[in-house]
C-alpha cells in the first residue's frame, strides 16, 4: 500500500522553497525504500532528510551495505539536503584515543565518499547512559561531558581538514535529564548541566577552535499532548517552548570563546521531535500489539478544538519559524515503526497508509516554504503569551521527607489558567498504597497523591513521582486519580529495602514525600531447563535453581562464542500456577536476570538480561524444555 500511495503523491506539486524554516525528517527509509520515501518527501515539500548509520569499533570505513544505501539516499533525493548521523548505543561509545580516532575517520571517509552529503552529526544524546557511558565515573563526578569534548574536539578537526566548509552539529542531547549517577537504569545529565559542563571542559582546554558548527538538541515534548509552547519550570528540561534557556546556557558556557553561541550566530537544529498517535482499530493489525513508550499518545486528527496530531506539529512548526536562531526542525520518522515501543510520530500508519494529519502537516510545511507564517498569531513566539499547559507544569521545588510539603513557599510561576504567582500553593499529601512485602519478581509500589483538606486529586495527573529503592531510582506520572506505580524491572533482590517517594510539587501544589520499608523474600520452587537452550545464532543457555522460602540456589549456564559463562543464582520467585518465575544472580561483576512466563499450555517465554541490558529478544520455548515448580 505505502507504494501505491507514494506513486500518487509523487504527482504532487512541490510547494517551492524559500528562507527561512528547514522542516525536515528523519527517516532511515530514505536509504533502502528510496522513491516511495523521496516521493513522500516532495509531496509534503520537506528541504532536508536526517538518516544514521551505526558506527561499530574498530571501523574506520564505511561497510559496503552502509555504501550502497547512502548511494541510494544522495542519488534519489536531488535536491533535498542529506544529514548524516554516526553512532550506536553505550556498549560502542568511542572513549579511548583508537576509538574515538577510529570514528573520526569513518566520518571523514564518508565526507570524502559522498560530496553530497556536508553535514555530520558527531554522535546522538551523550547526556543518556543508553548512548553514552560513562555518565559519571566512579566518585559520582561528571564524566560524559568530558568524554564528549574529546570526540567532538577530534572530529571538528579531522573534518574540516578533510572539508573546510562541512557543518558539524553537536552535542545533540535529549530534552531531559536527572543528573543523577545512582540512577538504576536511566542515568543522564539533564541538557543544561551537560552543556555547563562541556563548556567547562572546553574553556579549560584552551582550545582555540569550536568543538560545533551548528547546534543540534531533540526537543521531544514531556507528553505528546502538551501544547509546544510549554515553558517548563524544571530547569533540568529543554523542550521547544525552552528555547530560551538553551540560548542563556550555551552564553552562560561558551560565552566569549571561539565556540560561537546562539547569540552570536550559531544557528540551532532540533533534530528530533514528535507527537505519537492512538493506534484505530482498524489499523490496529499493521503494529505488534506492545505496549506505548511515551505519555499522551493522542488521535492523528480529531473533532473540534480537541488537541491532536495535526495542531501539536502545525503549532510546533510555526513556533519554530518564529523563534530566533532555530534554523530546521526535523520530524522523527515519516512512517510509524510496528513496535508499539516505538514510535508512532510519523504521518503514516504502519501500512503505509496516510494519516489524517498529513494534509496540516503539508498545509504548514507550504507556508513555512513560502513564509506566510504570522508569528503574530502564533502561541508562544515573542511577544506572544504562550498557551495555558492543560496541566500546570512540574516545578523544582524541593520535596518534604514528611506526608506534607512544608515551606515550599509560593508557586514559581502562574499556574496554567492565570494562577496569581505569588498565591501559596495546596498542601499535598502522599499515602503509600503499595505491597509492604512481596515475592521476588512482584513488588509493585503504589501511592495515592491527594491535594488540600478535604484530599482532592483534582490537577494531580501526570504529575512526576520519584521512587528511590536503595541505589535505584525510578521515574513515574500519577494517572488522572492522582495514582502513581512502579515495578521495579530487574526486580528488587530479596532482603530488606528502604524506599523514598517524592513529588517536588508545582504551581499549585506544595512537594512532598514519604518513606517506607519494604521486605523481598525468595519463593518456594524449581525452575530449570530440561535441555540446553538455544536463544539467539551465539548464545545458548541452561540453568536450573530451588528455593525453600528462604535461600535460593541455582546455576545459570551461559554459552556464547567464544566460551562458557557460569553464574550462581541466588533469588528465585514463583508466582503460584501461573507459571511466571524470576530468577536473579551474578557471576562476581555482573548482575543477571532472568524472566520466564507462560504463553499458553504449550508455549513459554524466556528472556536474561545483563546490568539491566537484554542478552537477546524475548525467545518463544515448547513448556516442555522448561520445568517450573511452586514448591
Amino acid at each position: 500500500m505505502f507504494v501505491a500511495v507514494m506513486a500518487a503523491l509523487a504527482a504532487s506539486p512541490v510547494a517551492g522553497a524559500a528562507p527561512g524554516l528547514a522542516v525536515g525528517a528523519v527517516e532511515n527509509a530514505l536509504m533502502w525504500n528510496t522513491g516511495e520515501t523521496v516521493a513522500a518527501a516532495r509531496h509534503l515539500g520537506l528541504r532536508t532528510m536526517a538518516v544514521t548509520l551505526e558506527w561499530e569499533p574498530r571501523d574506520s570505513d564505511l561497510e559496503p551495505a552502509q555504501i550502497d544505501g547512502l548511494t541510494s539516499a544522495v542519488v534519489g533525493a536531488g535536491d533535498i539536503r542529506i544529514v548524516l548521523g554516526i553512532h550506536n548505543n553505550w556498549q560502542r561509545t568511542p572513549v579511548d584515543a583508537a576509538a574515538r580516532q577510529q570514528y573520526c575517520t569513518f566520518a571523514a571517509n564518508a565526507l570524502r565518499r559522498f560530496p553530497q552529503i556536508n553535514d555530520i552529526i558527531v554522535w546522538n544524546e551523550p547526556n543518556v547512559g543508553y548512548f553514552w557511558r560513562p555518565q559519571f565515573d566512579e566518585n559520582g563526578a561528571s564524566a560524559a561531558p568530558r568524554g564528549y569534548f574529546e570526540l567532538a574536539s577530534q572530529c571538528y578537526d579531522v573534518l574540516h581538514s578533510v572539508r573546510p566548509g562541512v557543518n558539524v552539529v553537536g552535542p545533540v542531547n535529549s530534552h531531559w535529564g536527572n543528573d543523577n549517577p545512582n540512577a538504576f537504569s536511566n542515568v543522564t545529565h539533564s541538557p543544561p548541566r551537560f552543556i555547563r559542563e562541556l563548556g567547562s571542559v572546553y574553556r579549560a582546554s584552551g582550545r582555540t577552535r569550536p568543538l560545533f558548527d551548528t547546534l543540534g538538541h531533540h526537543p521531544y515534548p514531556r507528553s505528546s499532548d502538551e501544547p509546544p509552547s510549554t515553558k517548563h519550570t524544571d530547569p533540568a528540561v529543554i523542550s521547544i517552548g525552552d528555547t530560551d534557556r538553551m540560548v542563556a546556557v550555551m552564553q552562560e558556557a561558551f560565552g566569549g570563546t571561539a565556540q560561537r553561541t546562539p547569540q552570536e550566530g550559531l544557528p540551532i537544529w532540533y533534530l528530533e521531535t514528535g507527537y505519537q498517535t492512538t493506534v484505530p482499530a482498524e489499523k490496529a493489525a499493521a503494529y505488534d500489539g506492545g505496549f506505548e513508550n511515551w505519555p499522551g499518545p493522542v488521535p492523528d486528527v480529531a473533532a473540534g478544538t480537541a488537541v491532536d496530531q495535526a495542531k501539536q506539529l502545525t503549532d510546533s512548526i510555526r513556533l519554530m519559524y518564529c523563534q530566533a536562531h532555530v534554523e530546521a526542525i526535523f520530524n522523527f520518522l515519516l512512517r510509524d515503526e510496528r513496535e508499539m515501543a516505538g514510535w508512532q510520530s510519523g504521518v503514516f500508519w504502519a501500512d503505509g497508509s496516510p494519516k489524517g494529519s498529513l494534509g496540516a502537516y503539508r498545509s504548514v510545511i507550504s507556508e513555512v516554504n513560502e513564509g506566510k507564517v504570522n508569528c503574530g498569531t502564533v502561541p508562544g513566539a515573542p511577544g506572544v503569551a504562550p498557551v495555558a499547559p492543560r496541566l500546570p507544569s512540574v516545578a523544582r521545588g524541593a520535596a518534604s521527607s514528611s506526608g506534607s510539603g512544608a515551606g515550599a513557599g509560593a508557586a514559581a510561576g502562574a499556574a496554567g489558567g492565570g494562577a496569581d504567582p505569588k498565591a501559596a500553593r495546596s498542601v499535598t499529601k502522599l499515602t503509600y498504597q503499595g505491597a509492604t512485602q512481596a515475592a521476588f519478581g512482584k513488588l509493585r509500589l503504589r501511592v495515592q497523591l491527594t491535594r488540600g483538606a478535604i484530599a482532592t486529586t483534582d490537577g494531580l495527573g501526570a504529575r512526576q513521582l520519584t521512587f528511590v529503592v536503595g541505589d535505584d531510582t525510578y521515574l513515574t506520572t500519577t494517572n488522572a486519580a492522582g495514582v502513581a506505580a512502579v515495578t521495579p524491572s530487574p526486580p528488587t533482590r530479596p532482603g530488606s529495602h528502604r524506599v523514598t517517594i517524592r513529588f517536588r510539587g508545582d504551581e499549585l501544589s506544595l512537594g512532598t514525600g514519604a518513606r517506607v520499608a519494604v521486605q523481598v523474600v525468595n519463593t518456594p520452587g524449581r525452575v530449570a531447563s530440561t535441555k540446553r537452550l538455544r536463544l539467539s545464532k551465539t548464545l545458548e543457555a541452561g540453568f536450573s535453581a530451588r528455593s525453600d522460602g528462604k535461600t535460593a540456589r541455582g546455576t545459570l549456564t551461559l554459552r556464547k562464542r567464544g566460551g562458557v559463562q557460569s553464574v550462581r543464582i541466588d533469588a528465585l520467585g514463583v508466582v503460584g500456577v501461573s507459571g511466571t518465575a524470576w530468577l536473579g544472580g551474578t557471576d562476581g561483576r555482573n548482575r543477571y536476570d532472568i524472566n520466564v512466563k507462560r504463553l499458553g499450555r504449550t508455549r513459554v517465554e524466556l528472556q536474561i538480561w545483563q546490568n539491566n541490558v537484554p542478552l537477546h529478544r524475548p525467545v518463544a520455548l515448547p513448556a516442555k524444555q522448561l520445568l517450573i515448580s511452586s514448591s
